[in-house]
């Protein structure tokens, strides 16, 4: 994908000169960017500075972001398919309907950002953050996430279905009418986790923590559960047909 306007290099350098000057006055001077709908696809943007600025669907497939500024940047429906946002700062970005297919976002930080309805399929995450973070409705299917904290993010019918889940905080994270079918999850922390009505049918759930977690509705059929803490968790009306239990704690759960 390659659409939107090009921007010449004097053009470009005017503009981000001019949102230096904006951010630095507190807005009283200079202006704000305005890129949306720019094609940025392939360009080096590396540590540029675009705290705040428009970027409304524009292109940026395969640019590299690596520790740019983009907090509270406005990026809804932007396309970043299989871009670089290593160590990138993204908090409270909004990437509403924003494409991240296959993204590499390492050390990327979205602390309490907007991705509801993100397509962030086969997406890189590693030690990434999204504490307080909105991903409803969001698409990580077959996403691979390891050492990333997403404490008390909402992700209510977000599609997992297929992912790697492994060394993750997803402490009191909404995870109500979640898609967490064919999962992997290792060694991760879901205390306290809502996942009301959440599909985890056929996950493989491995020395994970889901003590006091609310499964009420869910439907775990086929699941394998090794190793893993459910201590006063909720399962009262979860479906646990043909569900395989090895070794794991169930003291003061609710089962009824």
């Amino acid at each position: 994908m390659s659409h939107g306007i090009k921007l010449r290099e004097s053009d470009w350098q005017k503009i981000i000169d001019q949102h230096q000057k904006w951010l630095q006055s507190g807005g009283q001077a200079g202006q704000r960017a305005d890129l949306s709908e720019t094609n940025f696809s392939g360009r080096n943007l590396q540590g540029v500075n675009l705290e705040k600025a428009c970027l409304r669907r524009a292109c940026l497939e395969g640019a590299n972001l690596r520790v740019a500024n983009l907090k509270g940047a406005d990026l809804r429906e932007a396309s970043l398919p299989k871009a670089s946002l290593q160590w990138t700062r993204l908090m409270e970005a909004d990437l509403e309907g924003a494409s991240l297919k296959e993204a590499h976002l390492q050390f990327a930080n979205f602390s309490r950002a907007n991705l509801d309805q993100a397509d962030m399929e086969k997406v890189f995450l590693h030690n990434a953050f999204f504490p307080e973070a909105q991903l409803k409705e969001a698409n990580l299917t077959k996403a691979s996430l390891r050492f990333n904290e997403f404490y008390l993010a909402d992700m209510r019918h977000t599609v997992l279905k297929g992912a790697t889940i492994t060394e993750t905080n997803m402490r009191e994270v909404n995870f109500s009418g979640a898609d967490l079918s064919d999962t992997e999850i290792i060694r991760s922390d879901f205390e306290r986790a809502d996942l009301k009505k959440a599909v985890i049918f056929r996950a493989w759930l491995f020395k994970s923590n889901f003590d006091s977690a609310d499964f009420r509705g869910a439907d775990l059929k086929d699941s394998k559960i090794e190793k893993c803490n459910f201590r006063k968790a909720i399962l009262g009306e979860a479906n646990r047909a043909d569900v395989h239990i090895l070794d794991s704690d169930f003291q003061q759960a609710d089962l009824e």
